[in-house]
């Protein structure tokens, strides 16, 4: 993947706050917040059109070296906020990295074939889509890719049958089930209790969706570094 670069410019005194937030995304620009590092988090700003075609090109984690005027920092995308109907992001938090030091980060695994046959009472499935990996922030993978054509009832692939070369620790259970093949009947049953816990979840009162909390998601401001990994 080639190297991935974001302009950006610290927001003033007077681009602080809901309203002007507000002005500058009308303006097509976008807040965000740079902290990690124990150094004190800033405000930034980027352009919308730039920072579309940044996620155009990112397959996954990667290093993102934002341009902050004579200054670059290597970060990586922590989290977007986005409004909760129409998921547009409103602010994004970046965290920075030490290149020369390892970072323990979230990666998504890809399931690139699938059983070629199977029964009618058979069924694929990938009960873990993401894998917590350490290494240098340099050689993080943007995803990891995992053949699953052979997997079986009697043959699933686990973490421990992922490839992610010599420079990558993978510290998920090497026993977690990746890719299996079960019978259709049980992933129904399954599918269903999941969806029984999530009605029990919002009857109990679920956290507001992402973005509700604040306008802007300043919070996060001088509470970067708690954050760090």
């Amino acid at each position: 993947m080639a190297r991935l670069e974001l302009e950006a410019a610290v927001r003033d005194d007077s681009e602080i706050g809901s309203s002007a937030a507000n002005r500058m995304r009308k303006d097509g620009v976008l807040p965000a917040v740079v902290y990690g590092l124990h150094r004190d988090s800033v405000a930034i700003k980027v352009n919308e059109r730039d920072w579309d075609d940044l996620r155009r090109g990112m397959r996954g984690t990667a290093v993102i070296y934002l341009n902050v005027g004579s200054i670059e920092e290597p970060v990586l995308l922590k989290e977007i906020h986005r409004h909760p109907i129409t998921w547009q992001p409103y602010n994004i938090d970046f965290l920075r990295v030490d290149l020369d030091k390892p970072i323990q980060v979230p990666v998504r695994v890809v399931v690139t074939a699938q059983p070629p046959e199977l029964s009618v009472e058979e069924a694929f499935t990938q009960p873990t889509t993401e894998v917590l990996v350490e290494c240098l922030p340099g050689e993080i993978p943007p995803v990891i890719e995992l053949d699953a054509s052979e997997v079986t009832m009697d043959t699933p692939l686990y973490v421990s049958d992922l490839d992610v070369g010599e420079k990558v620790t993978i510290l998920t259970d090497p026993e977690t089930a990746v890719a299996t093949v079960v019978r259709a009947a049980q992933l129904i049953i399954e599918e269903e209790e999941e969806e029984e816990e999530e009605g029990l979840e919002l009857a109990e009162g679920e956290e507001a969706p992402e973005g509700e909390e604040g306008e802007e998601g300043e919070a996060a401001e001088g509470e970067g570094d708690a954050d760090e990994e």
